[in-house]
């Protein structure tokens, strides 16, 4: 497993270098570390920090509503296109009231050609993809968490966001390496 990890992580930083004009731009370009002291965290980015399953489950959880998927590009690279790299937002039914901004890379040898065909058309997140029955096959190793500006796909007035680095585990191995971004302000929309 780690082996895959590594290998993995080299393909993420290898395409990212070679591809700032696309995916990954606005994160790659503005990352800074920043002050955790002066940020305003509300009860559900306090939640989400300390959340260990599903980002779909939890928002769907926390407003009762069902959570869209909207890809805003996707790219496949690779050896026979093993990776699949996707940025999208995550709403409820509004895309100017964004939730979670995120960038993803998967690993598509750890999928099923179903999981692979699903994930191909954008409609699901990857969350309810690999955990439709919400029995915990799904957990998160964080990588990395800090605050950055906010993305314009986050569409906040606040000009700072949050950044959860992680790699997503599917039955304990390595799927997936995920940057979500989000604030208290794009999280305050689950009362809207």
């Amino acid at each position: 497993m780690l082996h895959k990890n590594i290998e993995l992580n080299a393909q993420v930083s290898s395409y990212r270098s070679h591809n700032r004009t696309r995916l990954g731009q606005g994160l790659q370009l503005s990352r800074q570390h920043l002050s955790n002291e002066s940020f305003i965290v509300n009860q559900y980015l306090a939640k989400y920090r300390n959340l260990c399953g599903s980002t779909t489950y939890f928002l769907e959880q926390q407003a009762n509503k069902r959570l869209i998927v909207d890809v805003l590009e996707q790219a496949f690279t690779g050896r026979n296109n093993l990776m699949l790299f996707r940025r999208s937002i995550l709403h409820f039914g509004r895309k100017h009231k964004v939730l979670i901004y995120a960038e993803s890379a998967l690993y598509l040898s750890q999928l099923t050609p179903a999981q692979k065909q699903a994930l191909m058309r954008g409609r699901t997140a990857i969350g309810k993809l690999l955990d439709p029955t919400k029995s915990g096959l799904i957990e998160k190793n964080d990588v990395d968490c800090h605050w950055i500006p906010a993305p314009t796909e986050l569409n906040t007035r606040y000009p700072y966001a949050l950044m959860r680095h992680y790699q997503l585990l599917y039955q304990g191995a390595v799927c997936a390496d995920i940057r979500e971004v989000l604030n208290h302000e794009s999280l305050q929309r689950i009362e809207h």
